[in-house]
């Protein structure tokens, strides 16, 4: 029982990890700012001495860029705080695809 309770647990963890990594990438570059929020006032300047130094990184595969905005949406009765993610067209779409239960991607 211990042996089924501990692999379920790593399969679990390993799934958990792989969810996060799709929804927000496995590394992510910020400027530094004194607040721990996932919205920056500050936007990252985006040079191409960067992200040409950041591709020729061993592993690197894709670069994606996003912007965080917070939000409110509001209805007659309710509201509730929401972040929206922009993304630039090179945005890749296919691991989310597995998550998608209604609807289509953009």
């Amino acid at each position: 029982m211990m042996l089924i309770a501990i692999t379920t647990g790593k399969g679990l963890q390993k799934e958990i990890r792989e969810k996060i990594a799709t929804f927000n990438g496995h590394v992510t570059i910020i400027p530094f700012e004194n607040a721990d929020s996932e919205v920056s006032v500050f936007p990252f300047k985006k040079t191409d001495s960067l992200f040409s130094m950041l591709t020729n990184i061993k592993g690197v595969s894709h670069i994606q860029e996003v912007a965080h905005k917070a939000a409110i949406l509001k209805t007659s009765e309710d509201f509730e705080g929401v972040l929206l993610k922009g993304i630039a067209p090179n945005y890749h779409f296919e691991k989310l695809k597995e998550y998608l239960t209604e609807g289509r991607l953009p």
